[in-house]
Formats: structure tokens, C-alpha cells, sequence
């Protein structure tokens, strides 16, 4: 069998892979915006609140000089910061649900595993918001220190997800 052949086959079972792949996964895949959208239908003012609140308590463990501002914001050095839903990473969580869902689990054991994962995803969400600001006042940018920190958060996110889903022994 020449090399060209070689290739040919296995480029053949990897489009029949992706073909079948996309179709089973397709509804999950297009459920992710609609979840998205469904989450920023509600303001969100407890869980808002309850964010700042932790935020405020773990600031004085990371040395930031931050007070309480309003419900959902703080003052620091100055300056005024408001959390929005996306700094709740409750968006990341709704879009993720269709992806981590499992069909042939019990309705029941799926909310019990999203309300583990949703604590865990918060307490990981918190610790980047923290280190985030610690390198802001550092004299990091703000691009650096949150931006970049959330690009990173998301990322790791979609690797468990990919793991999850079992993605990635497709490709071994």
C-alpha cells in the first residue's frame, strides 16, 4: 500500500468519524447560545451579591483594600468595579450544561452533579477573580490581569468539558 493510499483511508474514517460526531453532538452544540441566552433573561441581583460579598471577604486574604460599594460592587484604591453576570461565570455554567449533560443518567444524579459542579466552578471562578485583581494592582493591565485570566478560566473550562464528553479519545 503507497503512502498516498494510506492517506486517502485514514482521511476517510476520519470524515466518517466527524460526520457521525457532528450529528450526535449537533443538538448539544446548538442548545449552548440558546442556555447562554436564557441565563442573561434574568439580572441575577442575589447571586451578584453573593459574589461581591465572597469577593469582599476573600480580598483582605489576597492583601486588596476593598469595600463594599453597592450590592453588586466595591470600591478599591479609588476606583468603582460592578459585577456583571459574566464576572459570576454563570453564563459559562448555563452554556456548559447541554455539553456536561448526560442522557441516560437519572434526571435526578444530573442535578446533583450541577449543583457540585456549579459550587466548584464558582469557587475556581472566585479564586481567578482574585488572582486577577492581585496582578492588576501589581501594575499588570487590565487586559493581563482579567481579561487574559478569564480567557484562561474559559479555556481550562472547555478542556474538562472535552475530557467530559470523552472529545478527546476520538482522536487516539
Amino acid at each position: 500500500m503507497s503512502a498516498d493510499c494510506a492517506i486517502r483511508e485514514t482521511d476517510g474514517r476520519v470524515a466518517r468519524f466527524f460526520g457521525a460526531a457532528l450529528r450526535s453532538e449537533l443538538p448539544r452544540i446548538c442548545l449552548v447560545p440558546v442556555f447562554v441566552l436564557a441565563c442573561y433573561q434574568f439580572e441575577w441581583t442575589a447571586l451578584r451579591s453573593i459574589v461581591t460579598s465572597a469577593f469582599i471577604d476573600a480580598a483582605s486574604w489576597f492583601g486588596i483594600p476593598a469595600a463594599r460599594y453597592a450590592f453588586d460592587s466595591f470600591s478599591c484604591n479609588g476606583q468603582h468595579y460592578q459585577f456583571v453576570i459574566s464576572c459570576t461565570a454563570l453564563d459559562a455554567f448555563f452554556g456548559s450544561i447541554p455539553l456536561v449533560w448526560k442522557r441516560f443518567v437519572p434526571f435526578y444524579r444530573n442535578l446533583i452533579f450541577l449543583a457540585a459542579y456549579f459550587m466548584l466552578l464558582s469557587v475556581i471562578n472566585l479564586f481567578r477573580l482574585e488572582i486577577g485583581f492581585v496582578l492588576f494592582l501589581k501594575g499588570i493591565s487590565w487586559s493581563l490581569a482579567h481579561e487574559a485570566m478569564a480567557g484562561v478560566f474559559y479555556f481550562a473550562l472547555f478542556l474538562w468539558i472535552v475530557r467530559r464528553r470523552g472529545w478527546d479519545r476520538s482522536f487516539r
